[in-house]
């Protein structure tokens, strides 16, 4: 997609306005988010830099604000990538909260999974990031909890991104490009700086959870300024750094933000219109208040809430005082209380539920407040005829005697209520309930209670109160639990419609056992009863109630359901929700639709967590990329076996093994992306070692330096070493040898401009020495013909002379033979 302004500034009212067409964009997007962000001074090549990061030349646009780049992640499928590229920081920040760059500088951290901080030129490490004074700013206007300044740091670091610093332009002889992603304590140079400082550094370490350093050479080939803008003439030093950012980004998991996990563009996009408009108030940001009530639970803050008083937690299974979970308000239905749902759902521990219902003023509430081991406070106690209990109420505390378990108590509003009419939801609960037994089409067809679903009701305790009578049957002395059995017979005579009690009783509930109570004080004393000390209550009651306390803690187990599945609190709540529409859907309750409704809900939960843990695993026994694919089957093997053994332990009715099918489906499915993923991380670990290791290859090919007579040999013998050190390189993955033949095939058309360079000039040499030898010889035999010239001139000149002397010799001879005639 093009790039879209997603924040715009405005700089004379300080406010920022987020682009509604950005927004409607952003809620279609369905899949998880990967967000990065950069930030960092003008004129330092963010926006190219983002450019090269997804593959496109012609540029983002450079007007103020938040510019957003949308694209699909690229091994991630159903998954999408956004880039934000903020406009670029003035030359001095400074400490002003109302800046507009301090804005926009928060809604980058605070929406994104990775925060570039991007600079460029010379540099000195510790005063590049001095400059980035916005870091010691950010505790103090983002707050996890308003009235923990001291945690909030801490709990600060949970939620922000990696950090990442990327060095621009430093020089290719620099040590530190040989490492390609620093850690930023190790790229810092001593003296090392100290986490108690209070330095930009210092805060980087201590509030980003990860730190890294990325350096880059400048981008052009010759170094010359300014940016390239084809990926062509890229510098393959800065390419390579390139592949490793990239192949950074795309290893980080999303952050899953508490109570949010930024699982789509509309929760995403509706955070950030909440920041923003937080921003433009100047207002600062409490993340608590600004995530959903599970957000708030996660820091034991409780959200706002209704008129009621929220109680104070400090777990979930260690409630300080009980709070409403059914709220039953006059002239309305059965409202869950969604504050106290969402409690209980957090306790992933087994659950002991004790549920006490009866008239009002029976003293239920004091029993519950014994097995609560609270003598003061917990549940209200009456001595008036106005019921204090309204509804159901929840109290969570850790099991006395059962490590790991939770303790739930529920006391039920009392039967009777003068301020509730007879047809009260809760006293005609129990003539809404009927069990569906299997094969069965509807609960109507059957008024029986099935064998197997007598394991849905709990042992029944009948707590009988004020207790004047002698426990005598036919004259001896009975216990509780006789006067309990006798009261339950059918007496001779009387109409059955007159004992329908009893026999569902007995129906209903197999175990029953039976407590009897004297008066626990005077009438005048009962009124202040919850403030009276244990030594003016009568010792029996305290007798009575201790062994009631040890009957409960020593014989309730955990809560079953049907398939002899333990009951979570997280199980526990969605229970209770699900009984409650179920009553509101229709006159009659049915259990096993209730549960199968459930199951579906819990299956399909628990594999999706399957999934997830699954992928969790994976990620963390295996390193990608791996040397074989069998390294990586043996890790796959021993996570889906783990993954199926977890969910077959927790999974609820999926007697077709459905679930169980979708669950493996879905796996092999993700071990498919992670295979892809594998491959894509050994291509590209191997594309960045081999850049760099052919760096000096390249050079000689621009320099020229293989422009020679038998420079294809010498270029081959290069290879063939560069090759060698490639495949001593360790951590390739198991597309080496792939990712190895692609790159020298990108290399043959140079490769064969050496050798057609080399047999040019070759034959050239060859030529030329022909030449020289025609040459030779020509001058040869030139200087022959002279010589023989110069022979026959000079014997031609010996033979004249000769031939001179002689005649000479002659006409001599011939004087002196006259001479002689003379005198003779």
């Amino acid at each position: 997609m093009e790039s879209i302004c997603l924040v715009e500034p405005s700089p004379d009212s300080g406010t920022l306005q987020v682009n509604p067409a950005a927004l409607s964009f952003l809620k279609a997007l369905a899949g998880r988010l990967w967000v990065v962000a950069i930030f960092g001074p003008k004129g330092t090549g963010k926006s190219f830099l983002l450019d090269q990061l997804v593959g496109q030349d012609k540029g983002s646009p450079h007007s103020p604000g938040i510019w957003l780049h949308c694209s699909p992640h690229p091994t991630r499928p159903d998954e999408t990538l956004l880039l934000l590229d903020t406009e670029g920081l003035p030359e001095k920040m400074e400490k002003d909260e109302k800046s507009i760059s301090f804005k926009l500088f928060l809604l980058d951290v605070l929406m994104c999974n990775i925060f570039i901080y991007n600079t460029k030129g010379a540099w000195n490490a510790q005063e590049e990031l001095d400059k980035l004074t916005y870091m010691k700013m950010l505790p103090d206007k983002v707050r996890v909890l308003e009235d923990c300044p001291l945690v909030n740091r801490f709990l600060l670091s949970s939620m922000l991104p990696n950090f990442v610093w990327c060095l621009r332009d430093v020089a290719s002889e620099e040590s530190v490009l040989q490492d390609v992603a620093g850690n930023l304590d190790v790229t810092i140079s001593p003296p090392a700086v100290s986490a108690s400082e209070n330095t930009t550094i210092s805060y980087i370490q201590s509030l980003f959870p990860s730190q890294k350093v990325f350096c880059f050479c400048p981008p052009h080939v010759d170094g010359k300024e300014g940016e390239a803008v084809s990926s062509d003439i890229l510098h393959p030093v800065f390419q390579a750094r390139l592949c490793s950012l990239k192949y950074y980004i795309l290893n980080q998991r999303p952050k899953n933000s508490p109570g949010s996990r930024f699982s789509n563009g509309k929760d995403w996009s509706a955070t950030l219109e909440r920041f923003a408009g937080l921003l433009s108030l100047n207002e600062p940001i409490i993340v608590n208040e600004s995530f959903d009530p599970q957000a708030a639970a996660f820091y034991q803050v409780p959200p706002p809430s209704s008129s009621r008083a929220a109680p104070r937690m400090v777990q979930p299974n260690n409630m300080e005082e009980p709070m409403c979970l059914i709220e039953n308000n006059p002239g309305e239905k059965l409202q869950v209380n969604q504050e106290a749902l969402q409690l209980l759902q957090r306790i992933n521990q087994p659950v002991v539920v004790v549920a006490i219902v009866g008239l009002s003023h029976t003293g239920k509430s004091y029993l519950m407040n014994k097995l609560a081991g609270k003598d003061k406070g917990g549940f209200s106690l009456s001595a008036t005829a106005q019921a204090n209990t309204k509804g159901i109420w929840m109290w969570c505390r850790p099991h006395p005697q059962k490590p790991d378990h939770t303790l739930v108590l529920l006391d039920t509003e009392g039967l009777g209520d003068v301020e509730k009419p007879s047809s009260s939801h809760v006293t005609k609960l129990t003539e809404l309930i009927k069990v569906k037994a299997s094969g069965r089409q509807n609960c109507e067809e059957e008024d029986e209670i099935p064998d197997d679903f007598v394991c849905f009701f709990p042992t029944f305790i009948w707590a009988v109160h004020d207790f004047t009578l002698q426990l005598e049957l036919d004259g001896r002395p009975i216990s509780g639990d006789e006067y309990l059995e006798n009261a339950l017979r059918r007496r001779k005579g009387s109409p059955e419609k007159l004992d329908v009690i009893k026999k569902y009783i007995c129906e209903y509930f197999p175990s029953r056992k039976c407590f009897v109570f004297d008066r626990p004080a005077t009438r005048q004393e009962l009124v202040h009863l919850e403030d009276l000390p244990e030594r003016k209550l009568n010792p029996n009651i305290i007798e009575e109630a201790h062994r009631f306390r040890s009957y409960i803690f020593e014989t309730a187990e955990a809560k079953i359901i049907p398939g002899g599945h333990t009951v979570t609190g997280t199980f526990l709540g969605h229970l209770a929700a699900t009984y409650v529409d179920a009553i509101h859907s229709g006159p009659i309750l049915c259990i096993g639709d209730a549960v199968l409704a459930l199951a579906q809900v819990e299956n399909s939960a628990a594999m999706h967590d399957r999934v997830k843990r699954y992928e969790e695993m994976v990620a963390l026994k295996l390193m990608l990329p791996t040397e074989t694919v069998e390294e990586l089957m043996e890790v796959h093997m021993e996570c889906v076996k783990e993954a199926i053994q977890v969910f077959l332990d927790c999974a609820l009715k999926d007697e077709g093994q459905e679930y169980q099918k979708q669950l493996k489906d879905q796996i092999q499915t993700k071990l498919e992306e992670i295979g892809s993923h594998n491959e894509q991380e050994s291509l590209d670990r191997c594309k960045a070692m081999l850049w760099e290791l052919f760096w000096d290859l390249e050079e000689k090919i621009r320099n020229g330096s293989y422009a020679v007579p038998g420079g294809y040999q010498h270029f081959l013998e290069d290879q063939r070493k560069t090759v060698e050190r490639y495949h001593q390189m360790p951590q390739k993955g198991l597309m080496a040898s792939i990712a190895l033949q692609d790159f020298l095939k990108s290399k043959e058309t140079a490769a064969q401009f050496i050798l057609q360079a080399d047999q040019n000039l070759t034959d050239q040499k060859k030529i030329k020495v022909e030449e020289a030898q025609a040459a030779a010889s020509e001058r040869e035999a030139e200087l022959q013909r002279q010589l023989g010239e110069q022979i026959q001139r000079m014997a031609e000149d010996n033979e004249a002379q000769l031939k001179a002397e002689l005649e000479e010799e002659q006409r001599r001879q011939q004087s002196e033979g006259s001479e002689i005639v003379k005198t003779s």
